[in-house]
């Protein structure tokens, strides 16, 4: 019902992996599948020296769904190359606010006219 919601009002329909060890098999379940899957660490785990992005599960879900996919938490303009690089068709980028927040991302001061532009280059 929220996918065919989502396509009536022309919008995409995503779902986030956050906490899911195994996206792929939360697919499968699913009745109706999502036009985006978020894959999502959270800000918990970018504290995490050990705890990784799992660009494999960008494979594992695109081999059994023509979905779009996303990647987010713990990305700054570096990962964002590698995240594409991966298969990740969507990048999203964390605004940190205070110089002593530990999250990764994009520095509130950041000057994103220029470094949007860089980002996506690279990525290709």
């Amino acid at each position: 019902m929220f996918t065919a919601t989502c396509k009536k009002g022309g919008m995409y329909s995503m779902i986030d992996m956050l906490g899911q060890d195994e996206p792929l098999k939360k697919m499968m379940t699913l009745s109706s599948k999502p036009d985006v899957v978020i894959i999502h660490k959270g800000r918990d785990e970018e504290a995490n020296p050990r705890s990784i992005m799992r660009y494999k599960d960008i494979n594992k879900i695109r081999s059994k769904f023509g979905t779009m996919i996303s990647v987010g938490g713990g990305l700054d303009p570096t990962r964002v190359k590698v995240a594409y690089f991966n298969g990740a068709d969507i990048a999203i980028l964390n605004v940190v606010f205070d110089p002593a927040d530990r999250t990764v991302g994009l520095k509130q001061n950041a000057d994103i006219n220029t470094l949007i532009p860089v980002m996506l280059a690279a990525a290709r």
